[in-house]
């Protein structure tokens, strides 16, 4: 189930990002992404009945090896100081204060 959560938030952002390139879309994709962000939505209430919320992580925010798990690298910047999180792949989940699946994440690092 979390790969479908994970496989909808991705069309998610790319249907946010789409939205803001594009003023105006056809009535139909926009029912369509709609519909994507409300499956995505009723998908996280059906994981939170179980037990299983999402955890969140902000991009700049320290590293937590606990909750997140490091997938690669990337040059750290005046704005993104050595040791935060750059860029977040895939969401962490946690069961009852538990963690289900740390987060996967791109971490800061100087050269």
């Amino acid at each position: 189930m979390l790969d479908v959560c994970d496989a909808l938030q991705v069309v998610t952002k790319k249907a946010v990002k789409y939205t803001q390139r594009n003023s105006s879309i056809p009535k139909s994709e926009a029912a369509v992404l709609a519909g994507v962000m409300l499956t995505e939505e009723v998908a996280l209430k059906v994981l939170k009945r179980y037990g299983v919320t999402q955890m969140h992580t902000e991009v700049g925010a320290t590293f937590d090896e606990e909750k997140e798990e490091k997938l690669f690298t990337v040059p750290s910047t005046p704005s993104l100081k050595e040791g935060s999180v750059a860029e977040i792949v895939k969401n962490g989940y946690d069961m009852n204060g538990s963690v289900l699946r740390r987060a996967q994440v791109g971490l800061s690092e100087d050269p």
